[in-house]
């Protein structure tokens, strides 16, 4: 109920979101790059997918912020979507929606593009500052809702955004059970709390693919779609590792 008016504030904050958008600066190395413009006319919808989660997702957030993104929709988890102070920040910068069925369907229907972290709870659960780390083996649902709107699906990279924060590591079997109750299970701390380490965070938007519109898509033809997904996205991850520094294979769970 709080949130109902924000949206008609969002023109008179531009100062507030070219501020938020200045937080690349507050990095040592910070940026962002594209390998292809991302279409926000509805010619070409796409999902922005997003990765890695992070213990707080920076680099989806700095996203949010960039004036050529404006017009994306940012989908995110209902449980955060519910709370009013987070909704009414995130009105005040962009346009947040809940990543639910009915939320993405219409929005699909609309053709509008989106941006979304697949990995979710889950992925920032398993975060940690000594590899990068995704979770994505079991997650299907965005596809499924590609292949039947013949949307594309856009990799993207959060390069340092594992080591933002520290974040205990185990109990995995605990912690992600709570994640499918719709909770966190990070353990995370930093130096000085609750500021993020400022070494570097480095995002680069991959090139769009492609998927065929498909009304009914089988158990297999998903599969298929985010195998071919999961190969562009360790594809996009090793062309810019080195870039930044980075040594080592994603680790996909």
């Amino acid at each position: 109920m709080f949130s109902a008016h924000v949206p008609n504030l969002w023109p008179r904050v531009k100062a507030f979101r070219e501020f938020m958008g200045s937080a690349f600066k507050y990095f040592q190395e910070g940026s962002l790059r594209y390998e292809e413009e991302v279409d926000t006319t509805g010619t070409r919808p796409t999902i922005v997918c997003v990765h890695p989660h992070g213990i707080f997702p920076l680099g989806w957030g700095m996203l949010t912020t960039r004036p050529e993104m404006a017009d994306v929709h940012f989908c995110f988890s209902s449980v955060l979507y519910a709370s009013p102070f987070f909704l009414i920040f995130c009105k005040l910068i962009g346009k947040p929606n809940p990543a639910d069925k009915k939320t993405m369907q219409r929005l699909m229907k609309e053709r509008k593009t989106m941006a979304l972290i697949p990995g979710g709870f889950e992925e920032a659960t398993i975060t940690t500052n000594n590899a990068d780390r995704v979770f994505i083996k079991a997650r299907m649902g965005f596809v499924c809702y590609a292949l039947r709107h013949g949307y594309c699906l856009t990799p993207t990279f959060a390069f340092g955004e594992n080591r933002c924060f520290m974040n205990v590591q185990g109990a995995w079997r605990f912690r992600l059970w709570l994640n499918s109750l719709g909770f966190p299970a990070i353990l995370p701390w930093s130096f000085p709390p609750p500021l993020p380490y400022d070494k570097s965070l480095n995002v680069v938007v991959g090139k769009p693919l492609q998927l065929p519109t498909i009304r009914k898509p089988t158990d297999s033809q998903v599969e298929e779609w985010h195998g071919k997904y999961m190969v562009e996205l360790e594809a996009l991850y090793n062309r810019h590792k080195g870039t930044f520094g980075v040594k080592g294979d994603l680790e996909v769970w």
